[in-house]
């Protein structure tokens, strides 16, 4: 589906990506924008001492990852402008906090993560939305649309039923589910369930209610838990563990 430009000015960046990829899939990654579409966009580095070149190298509502021959250190206030010139925009330059940030090997340059100052009505003036729309955002997304994001881990747990109580492992997880392995006797789809995990370093204690989902009968079995609510712990609790193991495979 095509969006106009008018309608895509008062959309906005966020509103540009939760068109594509679809709503639901924002449930998690809107508040901490782990979705991230790859691209590469030149942009000029503006510091006091001058502007840098520079490359966008993935890109999220929240901000961006950009690669950089100059070093770039965490709290530094950049902005981005785009190699070229965007004579329908009006902002040329978005501003940017500097929230990590790595050397690569081998002197090659620096990797960082720059958090986007500008506000979302910013940034929808922005020569940044422009670009997006020229490389096409669909075409780039299309790999990563599906229902709901699912972070890879691995949680020791247990898994209740009415008949058995198993160890089991979490290997990923989302904010509506959960794969888990675990041995025992089978378990039926829509068999209700309970599933326990946490503490995990400074994450909480998680008790939620379930149902198996899909049964996976393998060398190693497996099951796909759908939640249906909390005896223990909470949403935001939960994608603080989504945080952490996304951040671990950074």
């Amino acid at each position: 589906m095509n969006i106009g430009v008018s309608e895509q000015k008062e959309q906005g960046l966020a509103e540009l990506l939760r068109a594509r990829l679809g709503k639901e899939i924002w449930d998690y990654t809107e508040r901490r924008s782990r979705i991230r579409v790859d691209c590469q966009i030149l942009v000029d580095l503006l510091f006091d001492s001058g502007p840098t070149r520079a490359e966008i190298r993935d890109i999220s509502i929240g901000g961006a990852k950009v690669y950089s021959a100059q070093a770039l250190k965490e709290g530094d206030e950049i902005e981005l402008c785009g190699a070229k010139l965007y004579e329908q925009t009006e902002l040329q330059s978005v501003r940017c906090v500097v929230r990590w940030s790595r050397e690569l090997a081998d002197d090659e340059g620096w990797l960082a993560g720059v958090e986007f100052s500008a506000s979302q009505a910013e940034l929808s003036r922005s020569w940044l939305l422009t670009e997006l729309n020229e490389q096409n955002v669909q075409l780039m997304l299309e790999q990563q649309r599906r229902r709901m994001v699912r972070v890879r881990c691995s949680v020791p747990a247990r898994l209740l039923s009415k008949e058995q109580k198993l160890e089991a492992r979490i290997v990923n997880l989302s904010p509506q589910g959960a794969l888990v392995q675990t041995s025992g006797s089978l378990m039926s789809e829509g068999e209700k369930v309970g599933l326990i995990f946490g503490p995990v370093d400074s994450l909480s204690r998680i008790v939620v209610r379930a149902k198996i989902a899909n049964v996976h009968s393998g060398a190693s079995r497996a099951y796909g838990i759908k939640f249906l609510g909390f005896d223990s712990g909470s949403p935001d609790e939960l994608k603080q563990y989504l945080d952490h193991f996304s951040r671990l495979k950074r």
